[in-house]
């Protein structure tokens, strides 16, 4: 099975203020894996969601309520009640 064809709808309680961190929080659940660091401009960059690993030009796109998000995980601020959703695609 691909990540393509498995769905994760989890909910979260948390007093993160950012995304990332709520990925931190709960890395072993969600087998999460980065590159870069919090503090670079863009923040880190999610390689690895679920045990599956990005490749070549693959990238995790962040959704906040069903719309494209503009910012990174460890810019984008969580907001009370909102959904966030994380899928495959390419650049």
């Amino acid at each position: 099975m691909t990540i393509e064809e498995t769905v994760h709808d989890e909910e979260y309680c948390t007093n993160a203020t950012y995304l990332g961190e709520v990925l931190d929080e709960e890395q072993q659940i969600l087998q999460t894996q980065f590159t870069g660091a919090k503090t670079d401009p863009f923040g880190r960059l999610l390689v690895s969601l679920y045990g599956y690993t990005i490749e070549g030009n693959e990238f995790f796109f962040i959704y906040v309520d069903g719309v494209y998000g503009m910012y990174g995980v460890d810019q984008q601020i969580i907001e009370d009640g909102a959904s966030y959703e994380f899928k495959l695609g390419t650049y």
